[in-house]
């Protein structure tokens, strides 16, 4: 019985240390990919209510990736927020 509670203890300690070490949660969904695209409408919509232009939710992502770059054809700076003709941000895969 105790090779069993040492083995899960130590699987258990690798798993959080690795877990912290990587942190991969603050390099795809904050900071950016596909994972952002796919979850943005979501703090968009509950956190900063700003769906439409998605400015708010642009700027807390910069926080995290302040290297995007803007031009006139993507004022933002996200590559998976597209602007329609109205200014509004459409958020496309195709």
């Amino acid at each position: 019985m105790k090779f069993s509670s040492l083995s899960i203890a130590v699987i258990a300690l690798v798993y959080l240390v690795s877990f912290r070490y990587y942190e991969q949660w603050t390099r795809t969904v904050v900071g950016g990919s596909d994972a952002w695209g796919y979850y943005v409408y979501l703090p968009a919509t509950l956190i900063h209510g700003d769906l439409a232009t998605l400015e708010k939710t642009v700027a807390v992502c910069k926080n995290y990736r302040p290297n995007s770059h803007q031009s006139p054809d993507n004022p933002l700076g996200v590559m998976e927020a597209h602007a329609r003709e109205d200014g509004r941000q459409v958020i496309k895969y195709t």
